[in-house]
């Protein structure tokens, strides 16, 4: 946090340690008062512990706080067991961490590392390899590579490994240099024994589903390396998919060790109401004053509450909930408006993805909407959509392959969905003797006719129709 010095208007400094704004406005109420006077705007003053809370809650900064920790016990030790088992028990693992997006799978996982800075012994000899599936997935070279460039970085072969060596050659194919790179991780694991001063190395494979196309050669040379070294090495895979051992080849899957922690359940909303207040809380090393107790009167607050239960209902991802409370921050001057912030905030955020999506539409698109509206949540083909807007159509002089068209960008945009065939499972081929049904509710197709900019009078009588 940026402190600020408490000085007299002489420049006496009576005060040398930092103080927060908080901390100003608890113990030196006369700043309200004198806002004119050396301490500068009080509303400079309030913005610095807003702008600590903004950079906090900040999407892109995804590891500053442990995030997931909150009812997640058990899947925490059971991980941090695994890792410290590499040094104390010398123990290769591979595991996969499963859950939708938004969950915390990746913060997960770094907090556990962090909560293990005190272990020294593994601290300090850890080494992680970081690949993404979306940068180096699907293509095994671009793996190599960055597992040669990190490796380099981290220095971790021995010094007789020069950097010459380790230069990609042409003559080497991108399965030559993963074997030697694997042959060396082995070489340096064998040679320190039992020692618990040998370096340990952890793989984190984020997107794990995209190493799963192609050949799978890093996934199985990874996974031997697991199962048949005499330990230091950990493999880590995240993903979103719940079929991801499906996705193995055969020969991958006889080498996972079907270790699976899935963090997509098992959160109440005390559980939500816990991480909201930890949220809007700031670090009391930080002398805030208190700042974190009215963020806890508000979070316990009814109203608040009421629509932290309806966002939990929604979505319980801690990603959302950061996202909304930072909206607020950002939308906030004072603590006094958070509680204002939190409703209006709300309110934007409840405003249908699917009424925006219709607003975007063209207004001949709109046609099939008003038709839709009538059938409601019934079943229906394009030719009962075509007998109620024929007429409105010919006003526009659009003809019926227009509307086809249309009905067709519908579908694309999932507004309205295909109906399955029974027994086969197949989607019908697109035709007009095909049955759709809404993918859009009543009330947000009436939200968005209403609200539509600029739409023809010649639509009106069907919308009260």
């Amino acid at each position: 946090m940026n402190g600020i010095l408490f000085t007299d208007c002489m420049g006496y400094n009576p005060h040398p340690r930092p103080y927060s704004l908080a901390v100003l406005i608890v113990n030196f109420p006369e700043i309200k008062k004198n806002r004119s006077s050396c301490f500068g705007s009080y509303k400079i003053l309030i913005m610095s512990v807003i702008n600590d809370l903004v950079e906090k809650l900040n999407p892109s900064v995804r590891f500053q706080w442990p995030r997931t920790q909150y009812n997640l016990d058990s899947q925490s030790e059971h991980l941090k067991k695994k890792l410290l088992n590499l040094v104390e028990a010398r123990e290769s693992f591979n595991m996969i961490i499963m859950g939708p997006p938004g969950c915390g799978k990746s913060t997960f996982f770094e907090s556990c590392l962090a909560n293990l800075k005190t272990h020294k012994e593994f601290y300090y000899h850890r080494r992680i390899i970081r690949l993404n599936g979306l940068v180096c997935g699907k293509q095994l070279k671009a793996a190599v590579d960055e597992i040669f460039r990190q490796l380099k970085i981290e220095d971790e072969f021995d010094k007789r490994v020069t950097y010459d060596d380790m230069k990609p050659r042409e003559h080497e194919d991108c399965r030559n240099r993963l074997d030697s790179v694997m042959d060396l991780l082995r070489l340096k694991i064998n040679e320190s024994g039992a020692s618990k001063k040998s370096r340990i190395y952890i793989f984190l494979l984020d997107h794990l589903e995209y190493f799963c196309e192609g050949t799978q050669l890093l996934l199985y040379n990874l996974f031997d390396a697991c199962l048949n070294s005499k330990g230091c090495i950990g493999v880590v895979g995240i993903t979103s998919r719940i079929d991801i051992t499906e996705m193995f080849e055969k020969r991958v899957k006889s080498r996972f060790s079907h270790r699976i922690i899935n963090l997509s359940g098992g959160r109440t909303f005390d559980d939500y109401l816990t991480m909201a207040g930890g949220l809007m809380s700031l670090d009391q090393s930080r002398n805030i004053g208190n700042w974190n107790e009215e963020m806890l009167l508000i979070m316990k607050s009814p109203q608040t509450q009421k629509i932290l239960r309806m966002l939990y209902e929604t979505d319980k991802s801690v990603g959302r909930l950061s996202l909304f409370l930072y909206e607020v921050a950002l939308a906030s001057d004072d603590s006094t408006q958070i509680q204002e912030n939190i409703v209006k905030t709300w309110n934007r955020f409840n405003t249908s993805s699917k009424v925006q999506q219709i607003l975007d539409l063209p207004v001949f698109d709109l046609m099939l909407i008003l038709a839709i509206r009538n059938v409601h949540s019934n079943p229906f083909q394009f030719e009962t959509l075509w007998q109620q807007i024929h007429k409105l159509a010919s006003q526009f002089k659009l003809e019926r392959s227009d509307l086809k068209h249309a009905l067709e960008n519908l579908e694309v945009d999932e507004l309205i969905v295909p109906i399955k065939t029974r027994g086969a499972g197949k989607v019908r081929k697109r035709d007009e003797t095909g049955f759709y049904r809404s993918n859009i509710s009543y009330n947000d197709m009436t939200t968005a006719l209403k609200t539509y900019p600029q739409m023809p009078s010649s639509y009106q009588e069907y919308i009260i129709g």
